[in-house]
């Protein structure tokens, strides 16, 4: 007797299911590691920014301690670029310029270093905003040179570059590579 033949259904996947399979998964892990570079990217970003407000507040602190080196108008100026270390106040006694010069010197220093090539700046002015704030400005020595009034806020001001987190996209436009945040404070 003859058996007939009779059609079963295929078991098992073919190799286009599997191919279709390993592109969705392959394009599923591109997308996770573009989010992954991406979070990377804005923590070292909110990163310098506390490294930032940390040094403004370290300024502050200072400035505090040397309030002669204040009113005398000493810790006021056009940025410098600092090559290392002051050490000048470690061990012997510094008078109130020396120390404000001592304070700045390592407080830009710091920096350079720490957030991502950055300076700062001390001056008084009249500010309208109370806090902080992130301003654009074009030329930093004109921002950082102003009046030394007494009766005018201390505003210190802090830039860094933010270039290293930015896309493609954005780091076409070089208009907002450098950052800054202007802090008032009371001396």
């Amino acid at each position: 007797m003859k058996i007939p033949f009779v059609a079963t259904a295929e078991r098992g996947y073919t190799l286009i299911e599997v191919l279709v399979a390993l592109l969705v998964i392959s394009l599923g892990l591109l997308g996770m590691a573009g989010l992954q570079i991406s979070a990377l990217k804005q923590n070292q970003n909110a990163y310098v920014r506390s490294q930032v407000f940390i040094s403004a507040q370290d300024i502050v602190g200072r400035m505090r301690a040397n309030t002669p080196g204040v009113s005398d108008g000493d810790y006021f100026g056009a940025p410098v670029d600092v090559d290392g270390i002051d050490t000048s106040c470690d061990k012997a006694s510094c008078s109130t310029s020396d120390l404000a010069t001592y304070d700045l010197n390592n407080w830009r220093f710091n920096l350079q270093q720490e957030v991502a090539g950055g300076g700062g700046c001390v001056t008084r002015k009249v500010e309208i905003r109370k806090g902080f704030s992130e301003d654009k400005v074009d030329d930093l020595d004109a921002l950082c040179s102003g009046n030394v009034v007494q009766s005018d806020p201390v505003v210190i001001y802090v830039w860094w570059s933010d270039s290293h987190y930015k896309n493609e996209k954005e780091s076409d436009n070089d208009d907002d590579d450098i950052k800054i945040i202007a802090l008032s404070a009371e001396i």
